[in-house]
C-alpha cells in the first residue's frame, strides 16, 4: 500500500499532476511497465502517459530502460524509484528551498 500522505506531499513539492501521481502509484504496484500497459491500466491516452512519464523521468521519480522486442526493435520500460528514495529527495528539495528563502512557513 502506498503512503497517500507522502504522495500528496510529493505532488505539492514537485508540482505533479494527478495523472503523474497515478502513474507513479501504478508503477510501484506493477514493478515496471510500458507506455501501452500504463495506458490500459489508467484509461489515459498514450500521448498523455508519455508526457507524464517524461516529467516523472526528469524529476527522478522513475527510471527507464530499453528492452528488446521479440519482433525486432526496442521498447522503453519504466520503473518507479522506491518510496524511501523519493522521501529523501523531497526532504532535500524542501531544505534547499528553505535555505534559499523561497519556502516560507505559515502558522
Amino acid at each position: 500500500m502506498v503512503n497517500c500522505d507522502l504522495l500528496r506531499l510529493v505532488k505539492c513539492i514537485m508540482n505533479l499532476s494527478d495523472l503523474e501521481v497515478l502513474i507513479y502509484k501504478h508503477l510501484l504496484n506493477l514493478e515496471d511497465a510500458t507506455v501501452r500497459e500504463l495506458s490500459v491500466a489508467t484509461g489515459y491516452s498514450r500521448p498523455a502517459i508519455q508526457k507524464a512519464l517524461l516529467k516523472l523521468l526528469n524529476n527522478g521519480l522513475v527510471t527507464r530502460k530499453r528492452a528488446l522486442r521479440s519482433g525486432g526493435g526496442f521498447i522503453y520500460v519504466y520503473k518507479a524509484v522506491p518510496l524511501e528514495k523519493l522521501r529523501d529527495e523531497c526532504l532535500r528539495i524542501v531544505m534547499e528551498r528553505f535555505k534559499r528563502g523561497s519556502l516560507k512557513l505559515r502558522a
